[in-house]
C-alpha cells in the first residue's frame, strides 16, 4: 500500500469485522505549497455558474489559502461553506458557515460546559471571525445552528448503530450546499 507517485493517489483502506470499523489506514503525501494554485483557473472558469462554494479542508495541502477562495467568491456574492480542519479557524474568517464537529470546536474555544458556554463560546468565534454562522454537529446529540445575535437552532439525533461514521461530517456540509443552491 503505498501512494502512486505517477497518479499521486491517496490510498485509504478500512478493517472492518462485524460490520464494525477496527482500524483505518490511509497512505498520503500532502501536496507541495505550490500545487494548489494550479485549480485557480478551473475554478475561475466556473464562478459565474456556481451558486455556493464549499472549501472542505483536509489538511492534505490543497487549502493552503482559504483567503484566497473566500474572497474569490465573495467578489461572486457567493456563499462560502467550510468544513474546518486545524486549530486556526481565523484562516476561514469571513466565510457564512462554518460545519466543526464538537471535538473540532473545542480545539479551538476550550471545553464546553453547558449548553449557555457552548453559544456563549460560538457567539464570541463568530464575533471574532466575522463569520455568517457556526453548524455543530455534536454526533449523538445532532447538531447545533448558531447564528450572530441569533437564537440557537438545535437539531436533535436518532441514533442509529453503524459500522463507520466517516464521510458524517461531508454529508451535513454536502446536504446544506444543496439546499443553498437550490
Amino acid at each position: 500500500f503505498h501512494r502512486s507517485s505517477i497518479t499521486g493517489t491517496i490510498i485509504k483502506r478500512r478493517v472492518i469485522s462485524n460490520h464494525q470499523q477496527l482500524l483505518r489506514m490511509d497512505f498520503e503525501s500532502p501536496f507541495q505549497a505550490h500545487e494548489w494554485q494550479a485549480l485557480k483557473p478551473i475554478v475561475d472558469a466556473v464562478m459565474d455558474e456556481t451558486a455556493v462554494m464549499v472549501l472542505s479542508d483536509y489538511n492534505k495541502g490543497t487549502l493552503v489559502d482559504p483567503q484566497y477562495w473566500i474572497q474569490l467568491a465573495k467578489q461572486h456574492g457567493i456563499p462560502v461553506l467550510v468544513d474546518p480542519k486545524g486549530d486556526d479557524f481565523t484562516k476561514y474568517q469571513g466565510a457564512d458557515l462554518i460545519t466543526p464537529n464538537m471535538t473540532e470546536f473545542e480545539a479551538i474555544v476550550g471545553k464546553i460546559t453547558s449548553e449557555a458556554d457552548l453559544i456563549n463560546k460560538a457567539q464570541q468565534l463568530i464575533a471574532k471571525l466575522k463569520i455568517g454562522a457556526l453548524l455543530i454537529t455534536r454526533s449523538e446529540h445532532g447538531m447545533s445552528l448558531i447564528r450572530a445575535n441569533q437564537a440557537e437552532f438545535h437539531l436533535p439525533a436518532i441514533a442509529k448503530e453503524v459500522s463507520d461514521v466517516t464521510g458524517a461530517g461531508d454529508t451535513v456540509i454536502s446536504t446544506v450546499a444543496t439546499v443553498l443552491a437550490a
